[in-house]
């Protein structure tokens, strides 16, 4: 059933990605667009839930920004539903929020970014041969028409090995697992630039730290992250 999921999933970005509106709408008739949560309503995330969820107790550094805490069961199925079939109602709800999340936590704390570039996790080609596609790429193009001077690049952070979940792990072991994960590459494009990492979720912070730390020794100026949850 999960693979059948996963392939519609994957034709229903195919059709967007080909621009066939048409077929689109059809998709969008045969899977109607409800709330995730409450399943009312024609949005994949509705304001009343979205209101109800909790934000996270987090230890995290302060360049990570989860929006909502994982702990709660009705964002793990929400999060589950995004990488199972991630159909653009649901990604656009999400986008929105993360994007004024994002700014909120910027001018909360005070940091410069100026025209970042918008970089999602990457997975592994292993991992991205299975599902058809990258749920934090789909995540990170959700955010981008909001932010209008910046732009994504899925050429710059390469994943070069496969790691194990870090959820699965004991604490210990999270750190050697995230390390030596990527790679980066047109170094150029991001010399002295602001740089936003996308990511579903986040455990420690283990692997975004590995992330960037990498994108800083090729020349970034600043480093964040959003991510739906921790």
């Amino acid at each position: 059933i999960r693979e059948n999921v996963c392939h519609m999933a994957l034709l229903y970005h195919m059709i967007v990605y080909m621009g066939n509106r048409f077929m689109k709408l059809a998709l969008d008739w045969i899977f109607p667009i409800s709330c995730m949560i409450c399943g009312l309503g024609k949005v994949g995330l509705c304001n009343n839930c979205a209101k109800k969820l909790p934000k996270p107790e987090t230890n995290l550094p302060d360049w990570i920004f989860p929006l909502w805490s994982y702990k709660h069961k009705s964002i793990r199925e929400m999060i589950v539903q995004l990488k199972t079939f991630p159909i653009t109602a649901r990604l656009e709800s999400v986008g929105s929020l993360l994007y004024h999340h994002l700014c909120h936590t910027l001018e909360k704390r005070n940091l410069i970014c100026i025209q970042p570039i918008i970089i999602p996790i990457p997975i592994s080609p292993t991992r991205f041969r299975e599902r058809g596609y990258n749920q934090s790429e789909l995540i990170a193009r959700s955010i981008i028409p909001y932010m209008k001077k910046s732009i994504l690049r899925t050429d710059i952070l390469y994943k070069i090995r496969e790691s194990k979940k870090q959820a699965l792990l004991h604490k210990t072991d999270r750190s050697d697992n995230a390390h030596d994960l990527f790679q980066v590459r047109n170094q150029l494009v991001i010399k002295n630039r602001d740089i936003i990492l996308i990511d579903d979720v986040v455990t420690t912070g283990a692997t975004l730290s590995d992330a960037r730390a990498l994108l800083l020794q090729n020349g970034a100026r600043n480093v964040y992250a959003v991510t739906i949850a921790h």
